[in-house]
């Protein structure tokens, strides 16, 4: 299964907060899943890694779900999944 696929099955049965939270405990304790993420969203980065949850951008009342860091970078991403109803 892709991770796509996971993720995809995962967002029907939960809410985007607990899919961040299974995200962040994946992120945190499977270094191969990971990379994989990382490599998912083309981003370079090097170890060590640091994985924020509910981030809050400086000067700004805006949150994300994720800030990973890697040395002077920051990637920052938001989870939000769409329903389609096809009638």
């Amino acid at each position: 299964m892709s991770l796509e696929k996971f993720f995809f099955k995962l967002a029907e049965r939960s809410n985007e907060n607990y899919l961040s939270d299974i995200t962040w405990a994946l992120l945190e304790t499977v270094p191969k899943f990971r990379e994989n993420f990382l490599k998912f969203f083309d981003f370079e980065f090097d170890e060590p890694i640091e994985v924020q949850r509910e981030y809050k951008i400086e000067g700004t009342d805006f949150r994300v779900d994720f800030c990973i860091t890697s040395g002077r970078k920051k990637f920052l991403i938001e989870i939000k999944y769409t329903i389609a109803i096809i009638m």
